[in-house]
């Protein structure tokens, strides 16, 4: 069972899937820091039954809980295709002056994920519409 650490201000520092930390290697840690805190997971939480989500996408959240945090995807989940295909939708008809800084890197993630073939079909005319946003969807087994 993995133990956590988290700084002072409750960020997570370090996971550990080894066991508890010996103290040296806690004292290296909490170099710079007032207070550290170490945390037990007993147990794996549940995920339901068909739920794409791993235990590798839980996290104890800001409030003690454990959750996903939407922000953060493992490549390749429907939740990232999705993410992808929104934004292709949302800035496909801007200029690329106007595109954010990561545009390329997220196109190239469409080409890997999605298909380099069908992406540059769907930008062909720099609009998609919600249903071929569905269609995208449909075909990257996103939904």
């Amino acid at each position: 069972m993995p133990w956590y650490y988290f700084n002072e201000d409750n960020s997570l520092c370090y996971m550990s899937t080894d066991g508890k930390l010996a103290d040296s290697e806690f004292d290296k840690l909490k170099v710079g820091q007032k207070t550290m805190t170490e945390i037990y997971l007993e147990t794996h939480p549940t995920i339901p039954e068909g739920c794409e989500d791993e235990y590798e996408d839980l996290w104890i959240l800001e409030d003690g809980t454990v959750g996903v945090k939407q922000e953060v995807t493992r490549c390749g989940t429907k939740r990232h295709l999705r993410q992808i295909i929104d934004y292709l939708q949302m800035y496909a008809p801007l200029d690329d002056i106007d595109r954010p800084a990561d545009w390329a890197d997220r196109l190239d993630d469409g080409y890997v994920y999605l298909g380099e073939d069908i992406v540059i079909n769907f930008l062909a005319d720099r609009v998609i519409t919600n249903d071929e946003k569905r269609q995208l969807y449909e075909k990257a087994n996103a939904i």
